[in-house]
């Protein structure tokens, strides 16, 4: 006996951008329809905790992805 998991949760879309009406609007959009929303690193450095409260309103699950290493073009300048 297995548990039944939602296939939503296999469902992640990264909130990559640092303009905040997309943002909100990808949040309301896909926020209901996966199983996680992932906030990156423009909008933490942004908005703070503040992004992920958002995302927060309109999602399952949050993921906060502040990595840099594998983000080259991020850490060169």
């Amino acid at each position: 006996m297995g548990s039944e998991r939602d296939p939503l949760d296999h469902l992640v879309i990264a909130l990559d951008t640092s303009d905040r009406v997309t943002f909100e609007r990808w949040c309301e959009q896909y926020g209901p329809r996966v199983g996680v929303l992932k906030v990156g690193l423009e909008a933490f450095v942004r908005w703070g905790y503040e992004a992920v409260d958002v995302a927060r309103l309109h999602g399952r699950r949050v993921f906060l992805d502040l990595k840099l290493h594998d983000i080259p073009n991020t850490v060169s300048g």
